[in-house]
């Protein structure tokens, strides 16, 4: 194994003069917790390592002998050791590509873990609707690892070394359907009535597809729950309640942050920067919408406006009452609300409020 100085991952080449550092070199960078690169001999090389500064995070990738990345596995620190978080492993329907291509033309399964046993799968398709589940681990054991010291990465790259599967052809799809399914281990039989924690069961393409729907006018077709408010559409993301643990509940609030993020990462590459909305009642322009947040105790809303009409507001509550102390959503409104560059249609008071009850409501219709 080598020490690149940097590590150009496209053409899979360290880069530098001189390209490689010396182990001793290497060796005191580890030592001092700066950030570190480490590459298989070969060429293409098996597998890269990226250690981030301070040892938080590894990111190990491995490739196949054409140089083409099948499977990124990331661990982060947790206590004395390092924990799984993520596991991407990528499949390739139209064959092997010979290198790497954006994400958004490749099959991917990506499993999210959490510390608490919660695991989000989702299985995403450049042709096809993406599918996402979340459910219980029955242990994290095999997700835990030691922090290796300086050369011994053997014991964390058989930990992370990907199954060997079909990763080529048009038979891939199934390998990815097969990993995407053994990913997790069921325990319970459901969704409690009143859960401690709830995150809509939808891959992110579903929420940004319900959200342009909402935004055109337009009828939603997935498990997204979409609540009417007159002008104002809100569609409920994630909720955690009072009571649990502080593990259980740093890793709740830890997937919320990661849903937030996603929505923020299409809200702006859809349509730039977020502009934050103003809570604190000092800028009376945005009226009633505004109250509206306030009385539903949200801390943070970011917006966007998608077209002319209507603007997309991603928005965190917290200690929102009946028990819940973290709430996610996003509100479709119009974007005259916030935008005074735009017509908005007349308004009095504004009711962008939400509850369990609302979503186990709107469930129970579907049912019917």
């Amino acid at each position: 194994m080598r020490y690149p100085a940097q590590f150009e991952t496209s053409r899979l080449e360290a880069l530098g003069d001189p390209p490689y550092l010396e182990p001793d070199d290497a060796r005191r960078r580890y030592a001092e917790g700066k950030s570190l690169r480490v590459v298989a001999d070969g060429s293409p090389p098996e597998w890269f390592l990226l250690v981030s500064p301070n040892r938080h995070r590894f990111t190990l990738t491995f490739y196949a002998p054409t140089g083409t990345p099948i499977c990124e596995v990331v661990w982060e620190a947790d206590g004395a050791g390092l924990f799984c978080r993520r596991i991407i492993d990528l499949f390739y329907p139209d064959g092997d590509p010979g290198g790497r291509v954006p994400y958004a033309q490749v099959l991917s399964v990506t499993q999210q873990i959490s510390t608490d046993g919660v695991i989000e799968v989702t299985l995403a398709s450049p042709v096809g609707d993406d599918a996402f589940h979340e459910a219980k681990l029955n242990s994290v054991d095999p997700y835990r690892a030691a922090v290796p010291g300086f050369g011994d990465w053997s014991a964390l790259l058989v930990a992370s070394a990907p199954p060997a599967l079909e990763r080529f052809g048009p038979h891939s799809p199934d390998s990815a359907k097969d990993v995407a399914d053994n990913g997790v281990r069921r325990e319970g039989d459901g969704a409690a009535a009143r859960p401690a924690h709830w995150r809509v069961p939808s891959s992110l393409d579903d929420i940004m597809r319900d959200v342009d729907a909402v935004a055109a006018g337009a009828p939603t077709a997935t498990a997204v729950p979409v609540l009417s408010r007159g002008a104002a559409h809100v569609l409920p993301l994630a909720l955690r309640r009072n009571g649990d643990d502080d593990r259980s509940a740093d890793e709740q609030r830890r997937r919320m942050d990661v849903l937030a993020g996603e929505i923020r990462d299409a809200c702006e590459h859809r349509a730039g920067q977020g502009i934050p909305v103003v809570l604190d009642g000092s800028d009376d322009s945005l009226g009633s919408y505004a109250a509206a947040l306030r009385a539903e105790d949200a801390s943070e809303a970011t917006f966007w406006e998608f077209g002319s009409t209507s603007a997309v507001v991603l928005v965190r509550q917290r200690d929102h009452g009946d028990g819940v102390s973290d709430a996610l959503s996003v509100h479709v409104v119009p974007a005259g609300w916030l935008s005074p560059r735009c017509d908005a249609p007349a308004v009095g008071s504004v009711n962008v409020g939400w509850s369990w009850k609302d979503i186990s409501d709107q469930r129970a219709g579907a049912d019917t």
